[in-house]
């Protein structure tokens, strides 16, 4: 049996399907917001490409897609697999001309068959002598030959025919199981490790950084000393962990190297993700990317997603400090990126339980150019038009394409009225009272 023979379950079919459709439409919305970043790079700044990453996450895992005509999903050709090619024109016009007189045909006279004869009795059988033997005489069922068993060479042949059985459908579904499944794992158990090495971490006691803490919750508006500060080597800078009960993760290299105004920056940083629940963000994307690892520009999305909301947090932080201490929070990235050694890849950077605040290099070159060409507000008519823009690539991305009597329905409408001949031409050219025998059509007017 071929994999294409067996019947799939139409819940698994269902299923695939759904998740084909919604990969296809988030990565329209992902290719138009790359486009539209690259376009017009100062009408979206962190915000709107932040409000791009929700909307691409809502994308991919959206239930149901109302249909539109404003759907991109229109361009693709029709998968109505009842649909018929439209005849061409000489087709039409050769069905449009009109039948030929019907000759009636010769009734055909009843032939009269010969009786079949009836059967001659059968013989009877004849009498070859033969008794069977006594049931006494013969070989008990313990005594007789054993039946062979199957030779070990035809089990891989009897293991080969039952995978052949298996659904084309349902192999798929295992593998995207797979995928999906150590995603998930990988990243749970990475977590679990840092939970355990966070545990035996010990608590910052230096009253230099508990300050700067303090206020920095206070600046983010944060309740005080809800949060736990622990020293963490090998972590770049700092970091938060955990989402219900957030861990601060500080580098006591940093702590030695930084100025308190850079280390309040960088705390109001780390805070500032706390603030926006990023941590339970960064699990959402990677629930989606596990259910999407097939698709490359999911993943290419993801990491803009938490790219994006770093640089949204550098804005927050860059807000609570006065303008000449601006410039310090960029020294602070510059070094950070100079004297820190970040391996690729780093568990900080890959882990979704951790927000840290070093994360790609080439990200950290972005941030730090955001941050030394921050300009004045831009004006309302530029934020409209991104508002439009985004409107508009949610508009064609989150409807789905209309059905197949929608789609002719213009087409019908511009279609010129039928003459009587090509309505005759469609039932195959005949007359209506050709079909009864012995009548001649009346001769039309």
């Amino acid at each position: 049996m071929s994999l294409l023979a067996a019947e799939p379950a139409p819940v698994l079919t269902d299923a695939l399907l759904w998740l084909g459709r919604n990969s296809l439409g988030g990565a329209a919305l992902i290719v138009a917001g790359l486009l539209l970043f690259r376009a017009f790079p100062r009408a979206f700044d962190a915000r709107w490409r932040a409000a791009f990453g929700f909307a691409i996450l809502a994308r991919l895992v959206l239930p149901l897609a109302p249909e539109s005509r404003f759907s991109a999903e229109n361009l693709l050709p029709s998968a109505d697999p009842h649909a018929v090619p439209k005849p061409s024109p000489a087709f039409l016009a050769e069905l449009a001309r009109p039948a030929p007189a019907v000759i009636p045909m010769p009734e055909i006279p009843e032939l009269a068959l010969p009786p079949i004869p009836e059967p001659a009795a059968f013989p009877a059988p004849l009498d070859l002598g033969f008794v069977p033997e006594p049931a006494a005489n013969q070989t008990p069922a313990s005594q007789a030959p054993a039946v062979p068993s199957p030779s070990p060479a035809r089990i891989p042949i009897r293991i080969a025919t039952a995978f052949a059985s298996i659904p084309l459908v349902a192999w798929l579904a295992a593998v995207w199981l797979a995928g999906a499944a150590g995603l998930l794992l990988a990243a749970a158990l990475r977590a679990i490790r840092l939970a355990r090495w966070i545990r035996h971490r010990p608590a910052v006691g230096d009253m230099r950084t508990l300050r700067a803490v303090a206020e920095a919750e206070r600046l983010v508006g944060l309740k005080p000393g809800t949060l736990r500060a622990v020293i963490a080597d090998g972590i770049p800078g700092a970091a938060v962990f955990g989402w219900r009960r957030p861990v601060l993760l500080i580098s006591p290299e940093m702590t030695a190297a930084f100025s308190d105004t850079q280390l309040l920056g960088v705390l109001l940083h780390e805070l500032s993700h706390i603030r926006r629940h990023d941590v339970l963000w960064n699990w959402l994307a990677h629930l989606v990317l596990a259910l999407h690892w097939f698709n490359p520009l999911v993943w290419l999305a993801v990491r803009h997603f938490r790219a994006d909301r770093e640089q949204l947090c550098d804005e927050l932080a860059l807000g609570h400090l006065p303008p000449p201490q601006r410039r310090a929070y960029g020294e602070a990235l510059l070094s950070l990126l100079q004297s820190l050694s970040i391996p690729q890849p780093h568990p900080a950077r890959t882990a979704p339980s951790l927000a840290p605040f070093l994360s790609r290099k080439n990200e950290i070159k972005q941030r730090i150019a955001m941050i030394s060409n921050r300009k004045k507000p831009l004006p309302g008519v530029v934020h409209a038009l991104a508002a439009a823009f985004f409107l508009g690539a949610v508009a064609v991305t989150f409807t789905s394409a209309l059905g197949d009597e929608e789609r002719r329905a213009p087409e019908r409408e511009r279609e010129p009225a039928r003459s009587p001949e090509a309505e005759r031409g469609d039932r195959g050219g005949r007359h209506p009272e050709a079909d009864q025998p012995g009548r001649r059509p009346a001769p039309e007017a």
